[in-house]
């Protein structure tokens, strides 16, 4: 059985590791909620944090978890191409693939309408319009392939 202070070195070792990796000081902060955590969140206090099933499902929208974790995938295949691991590159735009099509694409165009009917100031409105257009009809390994990037430009 894991106890709480076993979970505090588990967690703190993915801390380090990520402040190695963004060669940045990362640590870590605990809260007694998850709506004192959600209000660091939502303040920009803390940048990443660590979020259980209920809270997830209950807040995703509030955060935008989705997008980041999109930028996370974009990042990696950029680390990809960088050292020249095409399968790599190429594993991670299918990744992006499939969680664009599972997550982005079921909340981001209704999130558009309903910023589109409740703003009354036209740039938010053709901005919404503009993001649920790409989004729907948009895929990352077709972006890519069009600017003459990615694991899928570099095979042909």
């Amino acid at each position: 059985m894991i106890t709480p202070v076993d979970t505090v070195k588990y967690y703190q070792e993915i801390i380090d590791h990520i402040g190695a990796r963004i060669r940045q000081p990362v640590r870590m902060v605990h809260r007694r909620t998850y709506e004192e955590m959600d209000g660091l969140l939502e303040r920009g206090e803390v940048k990443i944090a660590f979020i259980c099933s209920a809270p997830y499902v209950k807040d995703r929208e509030r955060f935008g978890v989705e997008l980041e974790f999109m930028c996370y995938l974009v990042f990696r295949e950029i680390e990809a191409l960088e050292t020249s691991d095409l399968r790599a590159a190429g594993e991670f735009v299918e990744k992006q693939e499939r969680f664009s099509g599972e997550f982005l694409r079921r909340w981001i165009p209704p999130f558009c309408e309903r910023i589109k009917e409740n703003t009354e100031n036209g740039f938010y409105a053709a901005l919404a319009q503009c993001a649920s257009t790409f989004i729907a009809s948009s895929r990352p390994a077709d972006l890519r392939a069009a600017a003459g990037e990615g694991p899928m430009a570099a095979s042909r």
